[in-house]
């Protein structure tokens, strides 16, 4: 498993809270490993309107994946800009990851993530670096789907429960 690690950490609570380390969230997210997950994606449209959508997004060997079909507004935004933020709750944190994602198309990673799929309970399989099965989630568009992955560069990290903190870390 690759290991993410923060070149920053930096409290932005303005209520004397404890700093909390990125170790908190890292736990959270390699007790997920390989587990599909509840996500918000955001990206950006051509003339600067924010799009987000729920899609289902998998935290594996230190990067987020999710799928989605080339002609889906998603697809689209990312195919013109890679910028991209990613957020869900977890561990007693309201998390926001920013980064840049990118097309994934080279068989060994898809295999890789493929067999998580599959143990998630989605028969896809792989064919011409494109995803296929009988069925996906409504947003991702209709198939073939593409493999994406995010690559983390800032997370916020914001308490919901004792102690209450709110963090930035960079990578």
């Amino acid at each position: 498993m690759t290991a993410i690690v923060p070149i920053a950490a930096e409290s932005i609570d303005s209520y004397d809270a404890p700093d909390r380390p990125w170790s908190e969230v890292r736990a959270c997210l390699d007790t997920d490993d390989g587990r599909v997950r509840r996500a918000w994606l955001s990206t950006t449209c051509p003339d600067g309107t924010p799009h987000t959508m729920p899609l289902s997004a998998i935290w594996f060997d230190g990067a987020f994946y999710f799928n989605s079909g080339a002609r889906t507004r998603k697809g689209r935004n990312l195919a013109a800009n890679p910028r991209s933020v990613l957020t869900f709750s977890a561990g007693g944190f309201d998390l926001v990851f920013q980064g840049m994602t990118s097309r994934i198309t080279d068989e060994s990673t898809m295999d890789r993530l493929l067999e998580v799929y599959r143990a998630n309970g989605w028969p896809a399989r792989v064919q011409d670096g494109q995803f296929y099965a009988p069925f996906s989630a409504p947003s991702a568009g209709p198939q073939p789907w593409n493999l994406y992955r995010m690559t983390v560069n800032t997370v916020f990290g914001l308490g919901v429960e004792e102690p209450y903190s709110a963090m930035r870390w960079r990578f």
